[in-house]
C-alpha cells in the first residue's frame, strides 16, 4: 500500500528537451517541466478545466492522492506521495481527467466542510469504472492535508489511514439489485457475556476507572492483572471466570523497574505472563509512545506473545493520537471503536485509567476528564474515590454497567510489604458513586471526591 502512492525520484520525468511552458515546484525541489505539447493536450482534453498537478509522476504510480488545492498536492509531495488536483468543481472530474487516473487506486481527500465533502463525493462517482477503487477519507482535526500535517500527521499516520479507510461506494441506479445492508436477527445466534471478572469487568470490550490522582487507580488495575495470571479468586471473592491467563499494560505514567514490577511482585503476579509497553519505535527509530489507533497491531502482538485476556492503558487518554481532540465526541468514539474492534478480535478486557476533571458536580457521569463520550463508549466504568469516613480507606463504586447487574461496592485500603505496596480488600460497602461526589455537610473543605488521598502512601 505504502509503495502504490510513492512519487519517483526528485522530478519524476527526464528532461524532455522541449520548449517549458509551465512547471510545477514541490517546495524545496526543482521544478518538474512540462512542455508545451503536454500542456496544450491537456488543455485541449480537459476543456480548460485545468491540469494535473505533478502530471508526470502518475502513469509511474499505481495510487494515486486526489485533493481540491495545490497546496495540499505540494503537500503529499513533500510526503514523498503522487497527488493531484481534483479540478472540475462542482461537477467532479473531467471525463478526460477521469481516464488518465484509470486502472489506478485513488484515495480522494476531502476537505471538512460540507462543500469539501460535496465535492469529494463527485470526484468518487467520476472515476466509478476506471480507477480500480476509490477511498474517500477526511482528516479528524484539520481542514485539509496541510493543516492535518501542520498538526503532526506523517506520511505513515496517512498510510495507515488510506489502508482503514472502506473503499467508496456509489447507490445503484433505480431498479438495481442491491445488497440489502445489516442482518436478520433470527439469523443470529445469542451468545453469552464474557466476563473478566463477573459483573465487574467483561471481556472483549472497554471498561473505565476514574478517579483523582493518587488514590489507586493504578494499583487496582495491578492487582487485576496479577489475579488474571495466576487464576486467583477476583476481589469480591467470586471464582475466576478463565484459567491463567496473561496481560499487557500499555503505561507511560511510572517506572517499570521501581514501580510497576514490584507492586505486581507484591500482588502476587506471574510476571512471565505479563508483557509491559511504554515506547515503541517510530520508523525513524525514535522511540515514542503507541498511539490508537495506528500503533494497535503491535498491541495485538503482544497481547498474543502472552495470550493476554486483560489489556491496560494507564492514562488512557496519553495514547490518542496529536491530532485528536479528547473533548471532541466523534474523535474519542473512534479511538475506542478500534480498541472494541481489538478486544473483541482477541478477546481481552480492555481497561482504561482516567484522572477526574476540576469540576464540581456531584453527577458522577460528568466527573471524568474529557468527552462524555468516553464513559458512553465503555460498556462498564467504575469511581474510586476516599472513604468519607476512614481517610485511610479507598471505594471502589460502579458508575455504569450495561452487561450485567450493577455490582455493589468494594472497599480496598493501600498497605506497604516489602520494598513495595499491595492492595487489601476489606468487602462490600455501602457507597455509591453518588454518594461519594455529593457535597459534604460541612461547608469545609471541597466535594468529597476530591479529597486528599491518605499520607500513608501515595500511590497511583
Amino acid at each position: 500500500m505504502q509503495d502504490d502512492f510513492r512519487a519517483e525520484g526528485k522530478s519524476g520525468v527526464e528532461p524532455t528537451g522541449a520548449a517549458t511552458d509551465a512547471h510545477v515546484r514541490p517546495p524545496g525541489e526543482e521544478s518538474i517541466s512540462v512542455t508545451s505539447d503536454q500542456l496544450r493536450a491537456q488543455v485541449q482534453a480537459n476543456g480548460n478545466r485545468g491540469v494535473m498537478h505533478n502530471l508526470p509522476a502518475i502513469p509511474k504510480s499505481q495510487g494515486v492522492l486526489v485533493s481540491p488545492g495545490e497546496r495540499d498536492c505540494d503537500t503529499a509531495h513533500n510526503l514523498g506521495l503522487v497527488a493531484r488536483i481534483s479540478h472540475g468543481g462542482a461537477g467532479g472530474l473531467h471525463p478526460a481527467l477521469a481516464e488518465d487516473l484509470r486502472g489506478k487506486r485513488v484515495v480522494i481527500i476531502a476537505d471538512a466542510d460540507e462543500q469539501g465533502r460535496q465535492h469529494a463525493q463527485q470526484v468518487a462517482a467520476s472515476l466509478k469504472g476506471k480507477a480500480e477503487w476509490v477511498k474517500v477519507i477526511e482528516l479528524p482535526g484539520a481542514k485539509d492535508l496541510t493543516q492535518w500535517v501542520e498538526h503532526g500527521g506523517t506520511r505513515d499516520k496517512l498510510i495507515a489511514r488510506i489502508k482503514a479507510a472502506p473503499k467508496w461506494q456509489t447507490l445503484a441506479s433505480p431498479g438495481a439489485k442491491v445488497a440489502v445492508p445489516g442482518v436478520r436477527a433470527s439469523d443470529v445466534r445469542p451468545e453469552r457475556v464474557e466476563w473478566l471478572w463477573r459483573n465487574y469487568i467483561p471481556r472483549e470490550t472497554f471498561t473505565l476507572f476514574d478517579g483523582d490522582p493518587g488514590l489507586g487507580k493504578t494499583m487496582l488495575t495491578l492487582d487485576v492483572c496479577a489475579r488474571t495470571t495466576t487464576g486467583r479468586a477476583m476481589p469480591d471473592g467470586s471464582d475466576p471466570q478463565l484459567p491463567p491467563a496473561g496481560a499487557v499494560i500499555v503505561s507511560v505514567e511510572d517506572s517499570i523497574a521501581d514501580t510497576i514490577v514490584p507492586r505486581l511482585v507484591a500482588a502476587g503476579a506471574d510476571l512471565s505472563r505479563i508483557r509491559i509497553v511504554q515506547t515503541i519505535s517510530d520508523p525513524n527509530g525514535a522511540e515514542c509512545a503507541p498511539k490508537i489507533p495506528a500503533d494497535l497491531p503491535l498491541i495485538e502482538a503482544a497481547i498474543r506473545d502472552v495470550e493476554a485476556a486483560v489489556l491496560v492503558f494507564d492514562p488512557f487518554v496519553a495514547f490518542f493520537p496529536l491530532e485528536s481532540n479528547t473533548h471532541k465526541d466523534q474523535d474519542v468514539r473512534r479511538c475506542v471503536a478500534s480498541l472494541v474492534q481489538l478486544a473483541g478480535k482477541t478477546g481481552v478486557a480492555v481497561l482504561g485509567v482516567r484522572h477526574l476533571n476540576k469540576t464540581f458536580t456531584p453527577n458522577p457521569l460528568y466527573r471524568g476528564g474529557g468527552s462524555i463520550a468516553l464513559i458512553g463508549a465503555a460498556r462498564s466504568a467504575f469511581l474510586i474515590a476516599m472513604d468519607r469516613k476512614d481517610a485511610g480507606s479507598r471505594i471502589l463504586a460502579p458508575l455504569k454497567s450495561n452487561l450485567g447487574p450493577r455490582p455493589v461496592s468494594l472497599k480496598f485500603r493501600i498497605e506497604p510489604t516489602g520494598q513495595s505496596i499491595r492492595v487489601v480488600w476489606e468487602g462490600a460497602s455501602d457507597y455509591t458513586a453518588d454518594s461519594l461526589l455529593a457535597l459534604p455537610e460541612s461547608t469545609t473543605g471541597g466535594p468529597a471526591g476530591l479529597f486528599q488521598p491518605s499520607k500513608e502512601a501515595p500511590v497511583q
